[in-house]
């Protein structure tokens, strides 16, 4: 038993208000914004912050006011009542006030962003409280103290802890945890890619700085280059027209003398061919003669005797060759009879 509720009541409280206090997030911003929005800071359908806020004023007001939950005529009539009712506001207000600062600066010193910020309302810290809400939140406590609280007592069995509750808390419980874990690796990861993005974007920024003052500085140089360039280019044209005309010439004449001492070593290659080719047709003749002769020298024997004793002998190979001995020797034999 802690502050007057058992572990129980404590453990189910927290999850029955966390989802009641995200379902007064989605309403009030349905009707704000015109659309539905998960505004959890977890994953499902959570508010950590009224779970706490909620558990704190119940372990208050059941400490130092232990009477506040009794309704009784009694007390009505003396006036008790109202000023326990003053009490619980104002108790509720600065509790709520501070679990919301405490959770707003956490958030922001863990995961570097805020997630509500009162920095427009009036009257507020840092943007992390404001006194308007707070005001909403005393008076929030006050309902759920007189008035959702004992509707709930009444109708469920908190008071009595069960196996089957205690199983179904357990599940909820673990699926919060998973939630929480899963949340704070997705912050981390989008925290990283703001990083990156902001990294990105200061590159950029820098980059397009430096591209504007490049660009302003060296716009009239660069105008002023082009007409140098220009002029100088024209400049450069003309030389280039003279001189390029002038090396035509030059590569025409030196084309024209190379074409002239091709011809010229084309005459002397000719020439010293034709004479190769002369000497060539000696040498060709003075071996014909000389095999001629070796042939037809013995008329008695051998190759001589044959080409003489068989005039019409044909060679199927030779047969040109052969004739031409067979007139040669025919006519060697014709002018030995002139001779005698």
């Amino acid at each position: 038993m802690i502050a007057g509720m058992t572990y129980y009541q404590i453990a189910a409280y927290f999850l029955i208000y966390s989802f009641l206090g995200w379902c007064l997030e989605v309403v009030y911003h349905a009707i704000k914004r015109r659309k539905v929005i998960n505004r959890g800071f977890l994953n499902g359908p959570v508010c950590p912050v009224y779970g706490f806020g909620v558990i704190a004023v119940f372990a208050l007001t059941k400490t130092v006011l232990p009477d506040l939950y009794a309704m009784s005529e009694e007390r009505m009539s003396t006036g008790s009542e109202a000023g326990e009712l003053i009490i619980l506001f104002l108790m509720g207000m600065i509790l709520t006030t501070l679990i919301e600062l405490i959770a707003g600066w956490l958030l922001d010193v863990c995961f570097h962003a805020r997630w509500w910020d009162y920095s427009n309302v009036p009257l507020n810290f840092k943007g992390y409280i404001c006194l308007p809400f707070s005001i909403i939140w005393g008076l929030a406590i006050v309902f759920v103290v007189k008035v959702v609280q004992p509707l709930m007592e009444k109708g469920s069995t908190f008071n009595e802890p069960t196996q089957a509750g205690w199983i179904i808390m357990a599940i909820l419980y673990v699926v919060y945890v998973a939630d929480f874990i899963v949340t704070v690796l997705i912050v981390a990861g989008m925290n990283k890619k703001l990083t990156e993005l902001d990294e990105i974007q200061q590159k950029m920024r820098i980059v397009s700085n430096g591209l504007s003052k490049t660009l302003g500085e060296n716009t009239i140089q660069t105008q002023q280059k082009l007409d140098e360039t220009k002029a100088q280019a024209q400049q450069k044209i003309d030389e280039t027209k003279a001189q390029a005309q002038q090396k035509m010439d030059e590569a025409r004449a030196q084309a024209q003398q190379k074409v002239d001492e091709a011809r010229l070593q084309a005459h002397l290659a000719s020439a010293e061919m034709k004479e190769r080719q002369e000497e060539a047709m000696e040498k060709l003749r003075a071996r014909k003669a000389a095999l001629e002769q070796q042939l037809l020298a013995h008329k008695l024997f051998g190759a001589g005797r044959l080409i003489r004793a068989f005039p019409e002998a044909v060679h199927d190979q030779y047969d040109s060759v052969l004739d031409a001995l067979k007139e040669k020797a025919a006519g060697a034999k014709a002018a030995v009879s002139r001779k005698k």
